[in-house]
């Protein structure tokens, strides 16, 4: 049954498909792409940033560190995202670009879906009487347990974490 809660899910997955169909697959997984990687290489790498920063330009120690994040960051999500762009041209030389839009969509929704459950995830996590889950607006919701269920079932080892605990002793 359709219910009003539904619209907060519909309207969000409706938004992604035509985001994924305008920009097409190979931006959106390179965009994503480049938010990991920018991440990652800015983890691993931004203490060697910092220590040149500092050499070179004699700074104190507080704002290199900063800077080095933010500047291994820019770069390889740059990288990354300009690499894609050229693929997407490629991608419309050789007249794929139907096919590519197609499987933006499917991967935008995905995408959304993914990040809807994770919210609903943490707010079930928050719920520890499951007052939300006996509301009849949540009962009579088409969407919210295909929603809740994507998170658990495309990360098995999810329901296993330690989350809810670490979340309770943050409340504390």
């Amino acid at each position: 049954m359709f219910s009003l809660i539904d619209l907060f899910f519909i309207v969000p997955l409706i938004y992604a498909a035509y985001q994924g169909y305008k920009k097409g697959f190979i931006l959106h997984f390179f965009t994503l792409l480049a938010l990991f990687a920018g991440l990652y290489v800015s983890i691993y790498f931004s203490d060697w940033v910092h220590n040149k920063i500092t050499k070179t330009f004699e700074l104190k120690q507080t704002w290199p560190f900063t800077i080095s994040f933010v500047l291994c960051f820019l770069a390889v999500g740059a990288m990354v995202f300009f690499a894609g762009k050229a693929l997407e041209k490629i991608v419309k030389i050789t007249m794929l670009s139907p096919l590519n839009k197609l499987a933006g969509s499917i991967f935008s929704v995905l995408k959304t879906a993914f990040i809807l459950s994770g919210i609903i995830y943490f707010i079930a996590l928050n719920d520890k009487e499951a007052a939300l889950e006996k509301k009849e607006i949540i009962q009579n919701s088409f969407l919210y347990r295909p929603l809740k269920g994507v998170l658990l079932y495309s990360i098995p080892k999810y329901k296993e974490s330690k989350l809810d605990t670490l979340l309770d002793k943050v409340k504390m």
